[in-house]
């Protein structure tokens, strides 16, 4: 795939550092929690300012369920009476008047196994890690009274429901059940030296307000020249925690900057580019994007190319872009922009589930969410910072009262800022859309191999490699025809056909519950309807366990082999 260089290089020499912190320094003024009126003020400042650029703009407003954390206290109950700096989450009850007193039993990292040999029946678990939603189930799950997290060095805010968006009957259950707490590493510490002399009881008192509230989200619009029925989708989310000059201030105003750049150069978009500011993302769990994916659910499904996420750009000290996150249809488009605009070359990682991905069920092809990475510091403690905390390449003032304007670099904002324009305008320009099926169709080969292997004679996953293999020879002779295009008539019907392969190939290897629905807010795996096969070769064959695991396997093999078959059926009929 060429880049269009002369254009693209005029356009990011365009991009201005004065222009990026202007607007960051201006939504930064707000406490931009989600459906609050100070949301509000900073959308109207977005969508004013997206004006005055020459976007068009609309203001969509929604009901959403949010969660914002109010205070919290945790202390120590007993002759050595401590209390503690502690924040509460997203989404974690309120304790009742006077908080909930209890024994703590420490539980490590709180996974389902670290509580099969201990009763924390009506106690409260002191866990080591951020709060998290896997955590926080977990721990209702096995009957703690409320859980205490250590955070590490600085208390972070967090949400901690598995249920991603707005929950549904089937989902609603599944908010958490139990308050909760952070505390420090250093206060942990204190507590668990206490655990050793024996029993120490603790008192949590929490408050949190959950309730619906209305959102209102700013939708930027620039129209193609030639494909006005597609477009990209560039979005991020525009509250925070505390002032978020990082989180998600910087990349709000990336996200304008790319708007302002593609306005003076329209001429060049063969198809749109909507941006979206969300709301309800860092207290609704990405509330806002799912009600937008419910109520614009076809025009999306026929009409967008691709997303482009934009997450906490231009942080002090974010030098590295040897790593970025795309699915692997599109990681050829993002290595190269990135290699062109940084000089880096970055190694492309799978997409996790974060950062507003609620697209994956129409098979909408994604990428970013960061740009640049703070590199890990090899002197820091091996206790301390975001990386033992499972968090890598985000600063220790991510989701702090420290994300404030002066950890905002102009420069590294105006790459990152470099970076998404490439891309963006890359997508909205391409006579034929950059994509490439060849490493997805590999990628699913590979994992259907090991899950092969893993099955063993259990479970024949045979009819999928056959119909991957089949299709990596159509999807090789597709990539031919598309280096012979040299006509918008021809050049439209591949695009359709590959933006169909996506619709058909990104769920089956992104989502369990598919177009229509949304997954946990909990990690997927790869290809994650046959991942039990693994299960299934631990069980006992004669056993009930067995024999139902057998069949639900039989149907979604059914299911992948019928969506390979389309998607084969499809490239045959070029």
């Amino acid at each position: 795939m060429t880049i269009q260089t002369d254009t693209l290089t005029d356009m990011l020499g365009q991009v201005s550092a004065a222009e990026l912190m202007w607007n960051t320094d201006h939504i930064a003024r707000w406490i931009r929690l989600s459906a609050m009126p100070e949301e509000w003020a900073a959308a109207e400042y977005v969508r004013a300012t997206l004006e005055s650029y020459g976007v068009a703009t609309r203001v969509h407003e929604a009901e959403i369920l949010v969660s914002l954390p109010r205070s919290a206290s945790v202390s120590v109950v007993g002759s050595d009476t401590a209390t503690f700096q502690a924040y509460t989450h997203s989404f974690a009850p309120s304790t009742p008047p006077g908080g909930l007193t209890g024994e703590v039993v420490y539980v490590g990292r709180g996974t389902a196994a670290d509580y099969q040999d201990q009763d924390v029946r009506g106690k409260i678990a002191l866990i080591d890690g951020l709060a998290s939603p896997p955590a926080a189930w977990a721990a209702d799950q096995a009957g703690a009274a409320a859980q205490i997290f250590i955070s590490g060095e600085h208390l972070h805010f967090m949400i901690v429901s598995t249920v991603w968006g707005i929950p549904t009957p089937e989902t609603a259950g599944r908010l958490p059940k139990t308050s909760s707490a952070s505390i420090t590493r250093a206060d942990g510490q204190q507590r668990q030296t206490g655990l050793d002399r024996g029993p120490v009881r603790v008192r949590v008192e929490t408050e949190t307000w959950t309730g619906w509230s209305t959102a209102r989200m700013v939708e930027g619009r620039l129209d193609g020249a030639s494909e006005p029925d597609t477009f990209v989708l560039l979005s991020g989310h525009l509250d925070s925690w505390e002032y978020g000059a990082m989180d998600n201030g910087s990349a709000n105003a990336t996200m304008m900057e790319v708007m302002r750049v593609l306005a003076q150069n329209q001429a060049s978009l063969r198809r749109g580019v909507r941006a979206l500011f969300w709301s309800g993302h860092s207290h609704g769990r990405y509330a806002g994007s799912t009600w937008y994916v419910d109520h614009y659910w076809q025009e999306l499904y026929d009409g967008c190319v691709a997303h482009v996420n934009v997450d906490s750009t231009g942080a002090r000290g974010a030098t590295a872009y040897d790593e970025a996150h795309a699915m692997s249809d599109v990681g050829g488009l993002v290595a190269e922009v990135v290699q062109q605009v940084t000089g880096q070359t970055p190694k492309i990682g799978r997409m996790g589930r974060n950062s507003d991905q609620s697209f994956w069920g129409l098979g909408i092809p994604a990428m970013f969410g960061m740009v640049s990475r703070t590199p890990l510091d090899p002197t820091a403690p091996a206790e301390g910072g975001l990386a033992a905390l499972g968090i890598t390449g985000m600063p220790w003032w991510w989701h702090t009262v420290e994300d404030t304007i002066d950890k905002i670099d102009p420069q590294v904002l105006t790459l990152d800022t470099q970076v998404t324009l490439a891309a963006v305008q890359r997508l909205g320009s391409a006579r034929v859309l950059p994509f490439d099926y060849t490493p997805m169709v590999d990628e699913l080969a590979a994992i259907g191999a090991d899950l092969q292997q893993q099955a063993g004679e259990r479970f024949d996953l045979q009819p999928v490699a056959a119909e991957l293999g089949r299709l990596r020879e159509g999807v090789a002779q597709l990539n031919k025809v598309v280096e012979r295009v040299d006509d918008d008539e021809t050049a439209g019907r591949l695009n359709r056909t590959l933006m169909r392969l996506g619709r058909l190939m990104i769920p089956l290897n992104y989502t369990r519950s598919g177009p229509y629905d949304q997954d946990l807010a909990l990690s997927v795996p790869p290809l994650p309807s046959l991942q039990p096969v693994a299960e299934l070769a631990q069980l006992d064959a004669k056993s009930d366990a067995a024999r139902f695991l057998e069949t639900r396997l039989l149907r979604e093999r059914n299911r992948a082999v019928h969506i390979l078959r389309q998607a084969n059926e499809l490239v045959a009929g070029l």
